[in-house]
């Protein structure tokens, strides 16, 4: 969904130029796509199962996380955040 081909190429460009909600200067969330400084991806869970998924076209980089269950004191966005500071240090 990142890379494209799926949807029309109007909609794509528009689903990473337009973001609704401004969480911070690197986290911006917009038409299913939430953009994570120079990654984009989604995250979600049902009962037992969680998971994040983002891609960097600039860095050539995707990162997955999923594991069978819900932590209460541990988001998957955590952990991404936490791989990325550890492959490309503070700025992702």
């Amino acid at each position: 969904m990142v890379g494209g081909g799926l949807l029309p190429e109007d909609i794509q460009t528009t689903r990473f130029s337009e973001h609704i909600v401004h969480f911070d200067e690197n986290i911006a969330y917009g038409l299913g796509i939430l953009k994570r400084s120079t990654f984009y991806g989604h995250n979600g869970s049902l009962p037992g199962f969680t998971t994040s998924m983002y891609h960097s076209p600039e860095k050539i980089c995707t990162v997955i996380i999923s594991f069978n269950s819900q932590l209460e004191d541990t988001i998957p966005d955590q952990l991404f955040a936490r791989f990325v500071e550890i492959l490309y240090g503070g700025d992702f």
